[in-house]
């Protein structure tokens, strides 16, 4: 009988000991769940931000190639004026701030995005104006609407001003912030486009020829390859002259990777401009790009840092066959 009572009371610890360890593997699987949450919603914040960037960046584009991007009116209808002062508060984010924009260029001021804005530019919001924002009022454009980005449209700048506190997420510590360039030295070019490491980017066709970039990061040693795919949509023969880019970050050197690109030659600068440029070889032997062929250059590029920023592409020169 006393035997059986010890073998009781051993199962009752055993049962009570089991429970206790089924409620923390719960707690910790249940904390571990909304982490995930958190992290899936913050993931998709920024691509949002970078969503936005890329709407912005593609409008200046298209306004440049109407050569009305200096017009104020070209922004009306797609984004709402922010006086100078409000700014302020978001100088320690933004890049360009001002006190006075009288003398700033239209293409240059800062502007504001509310949600139907962005659905205008094919952006899909996802995730709104808090509701602490709403009860103390939040910030409203003109029309009324509550702001969700500040934006610049020249210099690619986009901030989501609600989103989290800092305009840093909580899990990550990412900013809600990017910028496609940082300063003046491309004033002379027109911004084509952007592109960040690991991915494919896919430009605007620029008269019939279709630019496709795949980059590859080597964390390891800082070294990145770039592959341009330029594809002739047009039913013309041409030659591409030269690409020029420009990086957000200090290289450190550049080099061409594969034997079929020696009618190009790389080099760059102190500005961390990249120059891919036909070569006087290549002057006497034109690369041409038929109808409906693809002509692909391969370039490493190696960074003094990990790089953080974007490579922009400023410039993009193409011929006609015999242009030269």
């Amino acid at each position: 009988m006393q035997k059986m009572r010890n073998e009781k009371g051993i199962t009752l610890v055993v049962l009570i000991l089991t429970m206790i360890l089924l409620v923390i593997i719960a707690a910790i699987s249940i904390d571990y769940a909304f982490d995930g949450i958190a992290y899936s919603q913050e993931r998709k914040l920024l691509t949002e931000v970078e969503e936005v960037q890329q709407a912005v960046m593609e409008k200046y584009t298209e306004l440049s190639q109407l050569d009305v991007e200096k017009d104020a009116n070209s922004y009306n209808d797609i984004a709402s004026s922010i006086d100078p002062s409000t700014l302020e508060e978001y100088s320690s984010i933004l890049k360009h701030t001002y006190t006075d924009d009288r003398s700033v260029e239209p293409d240059k001021k800062y502007y504001t995005l509310s949600a139907k804005q962005l659905e205008d530019l094919d952006v899909v919001v996802k995730n709104g104006v808090p509701d602490n924002e709403v009860e103390t009022g939040g910030l409203k454009d003109s029309n009324g609407d509550y702001v969700l980005y500040i934006v610049n449209f020249y210099y690619g700048e986009v901030l989501n001003i609600y989103s989290y506190d800092d305009y840093k997420t909580e899990h990550s510590g990412q900013l809600l912030y990017t910028i496609g360039r940082s300063d003046d030295d491309t004033n002379d070019s027109s911004l084509i486009g952007s592109f960040k490491w690991n991915g494919n980017t896919t430009l605007d066709e620029i008269s019939g020829l279709k630019i496709s970039i795949d980059t590859e990061y080597n964390t390891r040693n800082r070294r990145s390859l770039i592959t341009f795919n330029i594809r002739n949509n047009s039913d013309e023969t041409k030659v591409l002259n030269d690409i020029t880019l420009n990086s957000e970050n200090n290289l450190s050197s550049v080099s061409m990777y594969s034997s079929n690109n020696n009618n190009y030659e790389i080099s760059s600068d102190d500005d961390n401009n990249i120059y891919i440029t036909l070569s006087d070889y290549g002057k006497k032997n034109l690369p041409k790009i038929s109808p409906g062929r693809s002509l692909e250059i391969k370039v490493y590029v190696t960074f003094s840092s990990t790089p953080n920023g974007n490579i922009n592409v400023i410039d993009f020169n193409r011929y006609l066959k015999g242009g030269f």
